[in-house]
């Protein structure tokens, strides 16, 4: 259940999270425990934040700080560090050590709930810095009136509220070890999923918005950006728009992968029981988090 049912609701969140109506052991602990599973995902996020180093103390630098699309790229890449902590480094021992929810529940609830916070997070901030790239391109008079200086801090606060609301009010995906993914149902494999309370609609709202906006947004500047093309003062515009391209492909990328990994997340919902399904969205979301300091480096 989300937080504000764990803060308000106890006797209903009791209810749903309740570890007293079976055994952990009851599925053997060989059962559970994925070693191999769990090194590579331990070595992928150490190997991951390692190259996150440079890149993070590049855009720290006064030349990168000055520019709007810096800072929020900086806000980005320390979320998705502290998300390869969680997502990668600490699930990655839990595999190794077949954890289930019940088998530590305070640990797994709380540290799912921060990696949930953060994947929100990173969710709305890269819708921001979408419209921040394909303004930049289209109108950069309008972008520095929308992002310029201190105008900045805004866009950085609403993302950090809004995954405040949806951990309030959404359940958190729980981690899993016997199936190496994430979930809805705290209790996977010892009890049945309850469709209301282990596949709440905000989950699926959230995901798919995300998803619909960052295309809408991509589409719509695709459509002016052609349009612009054809007006008089083109050559400005292209030699403008070259000047930002790489940044901008970067941005790209980087929703691109974040749609993608938002379908891995609908479908391991929809198939839990396909091993293969789950792994690739696992591992896939791993490699999304470290994607930022592979753009950066090129």
């Amino acid at each position: 259940m989300s937080l504000g049912t764990y803060f308000l609701g106890t006797s209903e969140f009791n209810l749903y999270y309740n570890c007293s109506t079976y055994d952990v052991n009851s599925i053997p602990l060989d059962e559970r425990a994925h070693p191999y599973r769990g090194l590579l995902l331990i070595v992928l996020g150490i190997s991951l934040e390692i190259c996150y180093i440079p890149c993070i103390y590049a855009m720290t630098c006064p030349r990168q700080r000055v520019q709007h699309c810096y800072r929020l790229m900086l806000f980005l890449g320390i979320c998705e560090m502290i998300s390869l902590g969680t997502d990668a480094i600490i699930v990655g021992m839990w595999t190794i050590e077949g954890a289930v929810y019940c088998s530590k529940p305070f640990a797994i609830y709380w540290i799912c709930n921060l990696g949930e916070f953060l994947w929100h997070i990173q969710a709305v901030l890269l819708i921001v810095l979408a419209v921040n790239r394909c303004l930049t391109i289209y109108d950069p008079l309008l972008a520095d009136v929308l992002f310029k200086g201190a105008r900045i801090c805004p866009w950085m606060i609403f993302p950090i509220l809004y995954s405040t609301c949806i951990i309030w009010f959404a359940p958190p995906l729980i981690y899993n070890a016997m199936m190496t993914g994430l979930f809805l149902n705290p209790h996977l494999k010892y009890l049945p999923d309850n469709d209301y309370y282990y596949k709440p609609p905000l989950f699926t709202i959230h995901n798919v918005s995300a998803a619909t906006i960052l295309v809408a947004v991509y589409s719509i500047f695709a459509i002016l950006f052609h349009r612009k093309l054809k007006s008089v003062d083109s050559r400005c515009f292209v030699k403008h728009a070259k000047k930002e391209f790489n940044t901008f492909v970067q941005v790209l990328i980087t929703c691109t992968l974040l749609v993608i990994s938002i379908g891995g997340y609908l479908l391991e919902q929809r198939f839990n029981d396909q091993q293969w399904i789950v792994l690739i969205g696992t591992y896939g979301f791993v490699l999304f988090q470290g994607n930022g300091n592979v753009n950066n480096i090129s």
